[in-house]
C-alpha cells in the first residue's frame, strides 16, 4: 500500500510489531503513510484496498515447509500441540479450515483468551495450563521477536523459524534458529539439545 502511494515502509519497522495483538501495536501504518506523504489520506479507502490485497495474497499462500511433517511427527510421538497466537480466533480457525487442519491441535490460545498478547507471556502460560504441561516440557516454535520474548519469559525452550519479513528482526533470544521446519525432526531437536521431554516411543 505504501508503494502504491510512492512511499516506502521499512521492513524492519513492520517486523518489529509482528506477533503482537492488534490492540498492542502502538505503530499506525496509516499515520506513517500520512507523514510520508505530508497530507491526510482516505483511511477507509486505503483500509479497503489493503484488505482486498491481503486476501489476494493469502489465497496464494501455502503451509510452510515441514509444518505438516512436524505435526504428524508430534502425533506419532504422543506430544500435545497447540497454537499460541496474538491473532483473533476467527482469523486462526479460518486458515486452519483452509488447510484442512481444523482438528490438528489440542488447544488454540489466542488474543480472545487473554488480557495481554505477545510479547507478554500470558498466552504461553495459559497454553501450558490448558495442555497440563510444565514449561520445561514444552517447545515453542516462533517466527517473530515478540513471540520469542513471550515464550522465553514463560520459561519455554524456543525455536525461531522466521518468515521473509521477520528475518529482519532480532531473533537472538531464541535457543535455536532454523530456516524452516523441514531442517530438523522433533526427535532430532529433542535429542540434540538434550531436553528433558524426549518421548519414550
Amino acid at each position: 500500500m505504501f508503494a502504491e502511494h510512492g512511499c516506502t515502509l521499512a521492513p524492519e519497522t513492520w517486523a518489529s510489531h509482528t506477533g503482537k495483538g492488534a490492540g498492542a501495536i502502538p505503530f499506525s501504518p496509516y499515520e506513517a503513510l500520512e507523514q510520508a506523504l505530508g497530507r491526510k489520506i482516505d483511511r477507509d479507502a486505503v483500509r479497503t484496498a489493503r484488505r482486498r490485497r491481503f486476501a489476494e495474497l493469502m489465497e496464494l499462500e501455502t503451509l510452510q515447509p515441514g509444518a505438516e511433517a512436524r505435526l504428524a511427527e508430534a502425533r506419532r510421538l504422543g506430544m500435545k500441540v497447540a497454537i499460541v497466537s496474538s491473532s483473533p480466533r476467527n482469523w486462526i480457525t479460518g486458515y486452519l479450515a483452509k488447510f484442512g487442519l481444523a482438528d490438528a491441535f489440542d488447544a488454540i490460545l489466542c488474543a480472545d483468551d487473554v488480557a495481554h498478547t505477545k510479547p507478554d507471556p500470558e498466552l504461553y502460560l495459559a497454553a501450558l495450563t490448558k495442555l497440563g504441561v510444565r514449561a520445561g516440557e514444552a517447545i515453542a516454535f516462533e517466527d517473530s521477536a515478540n513471540g520469542i520474548a513471550a515464550a522465553k519469559q514463560a520459561g519455554i525452550f524456543c525455536v525461531a523459524v522466521p518468515n521473509p519479513l521477520t528475518r529482519h528482526s532480532c531473533l537472538s533470544r531464541a535457543d535455536v534458529i532454523l530456516g524452516s521446519l523441514a531442517e530438523i525432526t522433533l526427535r532430532g531437536l529433542l535429542t540434540t539439545y538434550a531436553m528433558n521431554n524426549v518421548p519414550s516411543a
